[in-house]
């Protein structure tokens, strides 16, 4: 089956008036000025559209003037948000457990959320303000039943002003190759506002690529690695882009490996955990960045977060949690 060119079934799109925002935020400026009240302070010990631009650092800055540098922790995690019948435990109460673990991240890629039951348990105690679920399921054909959507959520602390979403066309398996073909895999597209400058802007890709390890696994995942670089290229030209997800593309192997680097080199993307010489890097749940005309952008440190655990100690997925603090600035 020949995939469809990204933008023939780019889904949604949103829009947020910049100068709305900056209106806005001016105004709670003045009222917090007229009131001799204290400057506003970034969320979970990050910078944020309301926040001074020295805030992370204690320095005094005026909160009037457009925010031009910050900081942000991001996550990506496969919740493995499966039946239980599938994934052998109580996926409902490890949903309940992994929500109020999400807070202490500004931006957050999640992947396996397929139950709609389950989302409403893994959404009900994130605070952050942006929240968006790619639930929409391929038709099924007589070949290929499709049960699930694309399991891909987002969570972000950062206002959206533009989403977007696309299926990937290829897949293999329906109850071998890792059973691929029952979902709608793809790929979630999230332009975010860093800050209340007009430039101040995030192209956010968030991912679950093909897994199993054959030949045609092989080659489905190279159609999915075109694919987001298709995408990258008709929707962020000159923009900072950030890339996360469960890639199923794991370095040591060589075909993966090559899949990596061609990803990298047509996007201009950097590997985060390269880029900070991170202890693990292994993983197939990853982060790759580039700098934009307008911004740049910095990964400072990387981290496998060991807190997603029940009271048992046991993992509440079977994928672990990875964090990547960035810095950014306009140029």
């Amino acid at each position: 089956m020949k995939p469809m060119a990204p933008a023939e079934i780019w889904l949604s799109s949103q829009k947020i008036n910049l100068l709305v925002l900056q209106v806005a935020l001016l105004a709670g400026v003045m009222l917090l000025g007229g009131c001799g009240g204290d400057e506003p302070k970034s969320a979970g010990g990050t910078v944020d559209a309301a926040a001074s631009d020295g805030a992370a650092d204690g320095q005094q800055a005026d909160t009037a003037a457009p925010v031009t540098s910050g900081t942000f922790i991001a996550l990506t995690y496969n919740v493995k948000g499966l039946p239980d019948a599938i994934t052998g435990w109580d996926t409902a109460d490890h949903m309940k457990q992994i929500s109020p673990l999400l807070n202490g991240f500004d931006l957050i890629g999640i992947q396996e959320d397929f139950v709609a039951a389950n989302h409403a348990h893994l959404a009900k105690d994130v605070t952050l303000t942006h929240k968006d679920w790619y639930s929409d399921k391929l038709p099924a054909t007589k070949d290929v039943p499709k049960a699930y959507g694309s399991g891909l959520a987002l969570f972000s602390h950062f206002p959206a002003l533009k989403t977007g979403h696309t299926h990937y066309a290829g897949c293999v398996g329906i109850f071998d190759h890792a059973s691929d073909c029952l979902a709608s895999k793809g790929v979630m597209f999230t332009r975010i506002a860093l800050s209340d400058h007009p430039d101040a802007v995030l192209d956010v890709y968030n991912t679950h690529m093909e897994a199993g390890g054959g030949k045609e696994d092989n080659a489905v995942r190279a159609e999915q690695v075109d694919h987001v670089i298709k995408l990258i290229e008709e929707n962020s030209k000159g923009h900072a882009v950030l890339f996360m997800g469960d890639t199923n593309l794991r370095p040591s192997k060589a075909v993966d490996k090559t899949q990596i680097d061609k990803l990298d080199k047509a996007a201009g993307l950097v590997d985060a955990c390269a880029a900070v010489t991170c202890p693990e890097t292994n993983h197939i749940d990853r982060f790759h960045f580039r700098s934009g005309d307008k911004v740049k952008l910095t990964a400072t440190s990387w981290k496998n977060e060991k807190k997603f655990i029940d009271d048992k100690g046991k993992d509440l997925s079977d994928h672990p949690a990875i964090s990547t603090h960035f810095t950014w600035k306009l140029k």
